[in-house]
This record gives C-alpha cells, structure tokens and sequence, in this order.
C-alpha cells in the first residue's frame, strides 16, 4: 500500500472533522449534503488502501457495501437533477452515516487481509 505520509490518527482527526461539518447539512437539507458526504467517503476508502473498483472492495462489510452503493444511486440521481424523495434523501443520508462509522472502525485494507482472510484466501467468519 502507499503511504501518502499521513498518520492514521491525522486522517481520523481531519474526517472527524469533515463529518462534524457535513453531518448537520446531512440532518437539514440531506439531498444538497449527499454529493459532500460521498467525497469524504471515498477518500476515506482511498486512504484506507481499498480498490477503486466497487466490486473489488474486499474487506468492506456486505452491510456497508450495500448501503454505500444505495447512497450512490440516490446521490447520482441528485446530482444529475432527477427527483428524489425527501425520504430517499434522508435514507442516503442515513447510508452514509453507517458507511462512515464503519469506516472510522477499520484499519488499512492490507490488516483486514492478514486478520479477516483465513489460509485458503477465503474471508473468515
């Protein structure tokens, strides 16, 4: 994995902060937050060391993939001016609130490989 010469309290330290700021916009107006809530997903999947592609994000909870790719499609449809409901606003909102503790929890992917793949390759329980 490549170090981008931050530690890994810093970056927790910087999104705590980011969150503490898109969180509220989140509870207010969640369809104007959602597009600022995925930027600071993604790069704390980029910082975390998982794959661009969503399909290759080993590691990441079935749960939490679920609920990032919802988020997405509603966030997509926002931000290409399709309508979308006040609760399917708040229920991406709510989406990426889960994603982003989640997140918060996990180490760098290259520990989720050494900790959660068993000899055969297979992810343990």
């Amino acid at each position: 994995m490549e170090d981008n010469g931050m530690d890994a309290g810093l970056d927790r330290h910087l999104w705590e902060s980011e969150w503490a700021s898109i969180e509220p916009l989140l509870d207010d107006e969640p369809g104007e937050a959602l597009s600022t809530a995925d930027d600071l997903i993604e790069r704390m999947l980029v910082e975390r060391g998982f794959p661009d592609d969503e399909v290759a994000r080993e590691g990441l909870d079935p749960e939490l993939t679920a609920d990032l790719e919802e988020a997405r499609r509603v966030t997509d449809q926002h931000d290409a001016g399709e309508d979308v409901s006040v609760g399917d606003s708040i229920a991406a909102a709510a989406a990426y609130k889960r994603v982003y503790e989640g997140l918060l929890t996990l180490g760098p992917v290259g520990d989720l490989a050494d900790d959660e793949v068993d000899t055969d390759g297979d992810p343990t329980a």
